[in-house]
């Protein structure tokens, strides 16, 4: 087994694939985080003041995460792709490893995958650093092509770690829970309203077709880490997968998990796939021909660039001392003229030079259109094409012809792989030892956590070691390391929509603020007047809100804490007043269902809310006066 496994291994990082794959997922995955982050700037006071607008965090964390931004950018158009990585993950560390009471499941996720992301070689293509090591070995005389490939391990590790890993630990628990063992796993969560944020009722409604999509949720989640990585189950993976995290965005306000997710089944998708699709998306004959000077080194690098980013193909580059004089468009100008300025012919025979050939092509390019868009405007135009006029007349004293320059040969880097470091040690191997390494303690660091799931303590309790000395023993040394692997790389017990959630969940807690002097009552967006999520309830917010302050058994003094921070939050981002706020606490009851039953959502929405008292502000001082909530029939 471990001789199979490592040959495995071997052949996985010692076959190289293209890696258009793997930038596709860099970019669309830094898409999503940039969601996330932008949420975590939106909800910053709530999340990080110790009571938003009061009393203020230690750090302002509004500074650091904005630098998270332009540096979640960065990785995603890949510069310096592997220092970003590193500054991702460190930032990613320090506000989603660390965090308790905001802490949700794809926090863990992000973790892992922003880890892996430093070691995978996601800049290899469709990246500045691909185009600054192409201008770097590339002359007016030569056109230096970098690496395409990675390993295969690349894409699979992430697969592996991001979703393999998150799925066979979840079923450790699913299996040995009664929500899951009746079907009820699907239904039931979309059937109580402080859970979901869309009325699916009609699907509901299909008592055959919910219960199904729960079986089939976890068979998949249980095969998925034995049949991702082969050829033939790739795409029903993806289409399971994709559609399974689809119903996920559509039911639950926790949109980034759901899209993420999604994005990560890139990976999975058969590397051939994309070169198809680009050979698909390329026309046929170009829309535009860019002219430039073959002589002149920047001449040479804006070609390059423009290639780069020219997708659809729709931009055809000819050298002017080759094909301009064959070019009925450019008869009557001067070839002097053609060598001093960059000229753009379209397919309709119309002539463009200067900062306007640039402003057609990116048109052209169709993704660059709202560039574009803003070079064309009043006042742009003009100083983009006085820095273009600039440019272009100081680089014509650097034109490189043989006769003033001659022709050198570039030096191309070579691989690194097989430098020796010792007479049976190559840097190559090194790598792969690390590899090995990184992946056997990875996969520890799950089996530590998997240890305690649900069903491998049903287990202990079977065969009578549960509460032995032994058993004592062992959790008093891989308790640390289930704290360390959760904080550091998301590697954790994935008890996502068990029966702990719902069983006994009979309440949903909603405030009104309460207008004063003629000013109308206002609901404030955490809970809708049916009971469902309201707009301050995304991803980590829902989490607290729904599992934390509220819940199965209503904790007083996080009921207190929870009301006074989003009371306080709400309060500072409308600019009401602290000195005297006064807000109605509204309940409403849930049935706790334990089977299925047709229109159940619909029913819990249109319950009556009940008065449960009032809490209020007074210079800055948060007082309640609210009833047992636990009370209430």
């Amino acid at each position: 087994m471990f001789k199979y496994l490592n040959q495995k291994i071997n052949a996985l990082y010692a076959t190289r694939i293209d890696a258009t794959g793997l930038a596709i997922f860099r970019i669309f995955w830094c898409l999503n985080f940039l969601g996330e982050v932008a949420e975590m700037i939106r909800f910053k006071e709530l999340m990080f003041d110790r009571t938003p607008f009061v009393v203020p965090a230690d750090i302002n964390h509004g500074h650091l995460l904005w630098f998270w931004i332009a540096v979640i950018v960065l990785l995603m158009v890949g510069y310096r792709t592997t220092w970003m990585a590193i500054i991702n993950y460190a930032l990613t560390f320090h506000f989603m490893g660390s965090t308790k009471m905001y802490e949700y499941h794809m926090f863990h996720t992000f973790l892992i995958v922003n880890f892996l992301l430093i070691f995978v070689g996601s800049g290899k293509v469709w990246s500045i650093d691909f185009l600054l090591k192409k201008w770097k070995y590339s002359s007016a005389k030569f056109e230096y092509h970098p690496p395409r490939t990675v390993p295969k391990l690349s894409y699979l590790i992430i697969a592996f770690c991001g979703i393999g890993l998150v799925y066979f630990d979840s079923v450790f628990f699913k299996y040995a829970n009664q929500l899951w063992q009746s079907g009820l796993a699907f239904w039931l969560p979309c059937s109580v309203p402080f859970a979901v944020h869309s009325d699916i009722t009609p699907v509901l409604n299909m008592k055959w077709l919910s219960i199904g999509l729960s079986h089939l949720t976890l068979i998949f989640e249980t095969l998925f880490i034995f049949i991702f990585f082969r050829k033939k189950w790739r795409w029903p993976v993806i289409f399971i997968g994709v559609g399974l995290h689809l119903g996920i965005m559509i039911c639950y306000p926790i949109p980034w998990f759901a899209f993420g997710y999604m994005v990560l089944y890139i990976l999975v998708v058969p590397v051939s796939t994309w070169k198809k699709c680009g050979a698909a998306l390329k026309r046929k004959k170009s829309i535009i021909t860019f002219y430039y000077d073959e002589e002149c080194p920047l001449c040479a690098k804006t070609r390059m660039t423009l290639s780069s980013i020219d997708l659809f193909g729709t931009i055809a580059f000819k050298g002017v001392q080759t094909h301009a004089s064959n070019d009925t468009a450019l008869r009557d100008v001067d070839q002097e003229k053609l060598l001093q300025d960059i000229h753009v012919v379209t397919n309709k025979g119309g002539v463009h030079t200067g900062i306007n050939a640039y402003i057609q092509c990116l048109f052209a390019l169709g993704f660059t259109a709202p560039i574009a868009l803003i070079l064309s405007l009043p006042g742009v135009k003009q100083l983009a094409g006085a820095a273009y006029r600039r440019i272009a007349d100081s680089r014509e004293t650097s034109r490189c012809t043989d006769d003033s320059c001659g022709y050198m040969p570039p030096l191309i880097p070579s691989s690194t792989q097989n430098i020796k470091l010792s007479k049976h040690l190559t840097i190559g191997a090194v790598q792969l030892i690390g590899v090995k390494m990184g992946l056997i303690a990875l996969f520890l660091l799950q089996a530590n956590s998997t240890y305690n799931s649900t069903a491998i303590q049903l287990l202990k309790e079977k065969i009578g070691i549960r509460h032995s000395r032994l058993e004592a023993k062992i959790q008093e040394y891989t308790e640390p390391c289930r704290e360390f692997s959760k904080d550091f790389f998301g590697i954790t017990g994935h008890t996502v929509f068990l029966d702990k959630h719902f069983n006994g969940y009979r309440h949903t807690i909603a405030a009104e603020y309460l207008g004063e002097n003629g000013s109308p009552n206002i609901w404030l967006p955490i809970i809708t007047p049916t009971g469902q999520p309201g707009d301050y309830q995304v991803g980590p917010t829902w989490a607290r809100w729904t599992f934390r302050i509220n819940g199965p058994n209503i904790q007083t003094q996080l009921l207190y804490k929870g009301i006074e921070d989003f009371t306080a939050f709400w309060m500072g981002k409308n600019h009401i007043s602290f000195k005297h706020a006064r807000f109605k606490i509204w309940v409403k009851t849930f049935d706790a269902p334990t089977e299925w039953k047709e229109n159940h959502l619909r029913e819990q929405m249109n319950k009556p809310w009940i008065d449960a008292g009032e809490v209020e502000w007074n210079e800055k001082k948060f007082e309640t006066r609210i009833t047992d909530i636990e009370a209430i029939p």
